[in-house]
């Protein structure tokens, strides 16, 4: 790598890894040692970078140190904000938040053609200055065919059996919804549980979205997959989401 970082560049650092901004680039350089694993998913995620839709983030270069170990990749960067500030500072009219509601569902639809996202959060969910979604952070995601669970912040469980990857992206998604839909960050209080039958403590409304939890619930019930969620333009949903925001913001 003939890039030399220095603190100029830093634009974020967490427990395992520094991001450095470089003209249109975001470069992750980590601080831990990458297993063989992650260095094979590492490979595929960068091979289809071009297949899949550009606001889904993938690496589209792998950079590599001294004895030719993988320290990390490089990957475009997106101007904007992610979904957990844009729940604190509630700038989004309600139509922002279907049109970017349904563009996350999208974005999740056309992943789960090639990989399974796994560390789908708040955090990880980028708002383009278009108002428009990104997924980003996909390095630890898995490819359809590979053994083992992608890493996770946390797992959805419900009794004691996991669920399927893709249901587990399709639910944490949905929490993302709840958290625009609220401006409340139902994400940090669900994950204490790890459980779905925890998120109806969380659901202070009768309609749709709870219809849809309850098409959630049946589906794990009955081993079968989830269908992505799909919100059209509804002065419905609005209303209960007003009478019911002074019960959820009194939790």
């Amino acid at each position: 790598m003939s890039i030399k970082f220095d603190d100029k560049h830093l634009f974020f650092d967490n427990y395992n890894a520094n991001f450095y901004k470089y003209n249109n680039d975001l470069y992750k350089i980590y601080k831990i040692y990458i297993p063989e694993e992650l260095e094979v998913q590492l490979m595929y995620n960068e091979s289809i970078h071009n297949k899949v839709d550009q606001h889904i983030i993938l690496p589209t270069e792998l950079l590599y140190g001294e004895n030719d170990w993988l320290i990390g990749y490089k990957m475009n960067y997106v101007e904007g904000i992610d979904l957990e500030k844009e729940i604190k500072q509630q700038n989004f009219s309600f139509e922002d938040k279907i049109f970017f509601i349904n563009d996350m569902f999208n974005l999740l639809r056309e992943a789960h053609n090639y990989l399974i996202v796994g560390d789908i959060r708040n955090s990880n969910i980028m708002i383009g200055k278009d108002k428009s979604a990104y997924l980003i952070d996909l390095d630890y995601a898995k490819k359809l065919d590979a053994i083992g669970t992608p890493f996770c912040r946390y797992h959805i469980y419900h009794h004691d059996e996991a669920l399927n990857n893709k249901n587990e992206d399709i639910i944490k998604m949905y929490i993302s919804t709840l958290s625009l839909l609220y401006n409340y960050n139902i994400e940090h209080s669900f994950s204490r549980f790890e459980n779905i039958d925890a998120l109806e403590m969380y659901i202070p409304f009768s309609g749709l979205l709870q219809d849809y939890y309850y098409h959630i619930r049946d589906c794990i019930n009955k081993h079968q997959d989830i269908k992505y969620l799909n919100i059209p333009f509804d002065n419905n949903i609005e209303r209960e989401l007003n009478t019911a925001k002074s019960r959820i913001l009194y939790k």
